[in-house]
């Protein structure tokens, strides 16, 4: 029996690209901004009422739109005083 060895290969890990979103409050509005990710095909943007509560889809945009105005709508989000919690997911290949 013979043993087949293999050639040696060299792999480096990198942290995956990270995303930071900036919130600027408004009248009844914010406008959140971030960063671009190289080849980014999709980004949702999510709002959740206060510290406890849960995401809610607010939309899906193309990947290279880096800009998003949260303005209140027919529902009275997002209301002037109340506490507003975002982020957006990226898709990458």
């Amino acid at each position: 029996m013979a043993t087949i060895v293999s050639n040696e290969v060299n792999a480096t890990p990198v942290a995956p690209p990270t995303v930071t979103l900036n919130a600027v409050p408004g009248n009844n509005r914010v406008d959140l901004s971030w960063n671009q990710l190289a080849n980014a095909t999709a980004t949702r943007v999510y709002r959740k009422i206060g510290a406890g509560g849960v995401y809610s889809l607010l939309t899906t945009l193309a990947g290279n739109v880096l800009r998003y105005a949260d303005i209140q709508d027919q529902s009275g989000y997002p209301a002037n005083g109340t506490l507003y919690v975002y982020k957006v997911e990226v898709d990458v290949p």
